[in-house]
């Protein structure tokens, strides 16, 4: 039990430095994000479930918004329909 609650930690923090990594790399390109407001609740809820759940793509979002919070800036939030 207590391995499987190591090896959880440690993949959730590679995660989470793989995500940092990705933001660096999206704001060198420029300073304006645009993304899709989507339930991941629901995603979670279909075929996707595990999937979502292994990538957090909603803390890979908040990371992004963090780091433009310190430049003034959000993310834009595009309407689909």
């Amino acid at each position: 039990m207590f391995k499987l609650k190591e090896n959880c930690g440690k993949i959730a923090s590679v995660r989470k430095i793989m995500h940092n990594k990705l933001a660096n790399t999206i704001l060198k390109m420029g300073n304006q994000v645009y993304s899709e407001k989507m339930n991941y609740k629901g995603l979670q809820k279909t075929k996707f479930g595990k999937r979502i759940g292994y990538k957090a793509l909603s803390m890979f979002l908040s990371i992004i918004n963090k780091k433009l919070s310190y430049q003034g800036l959000k993310i834009e939030y595009v309407n689909t329909r």
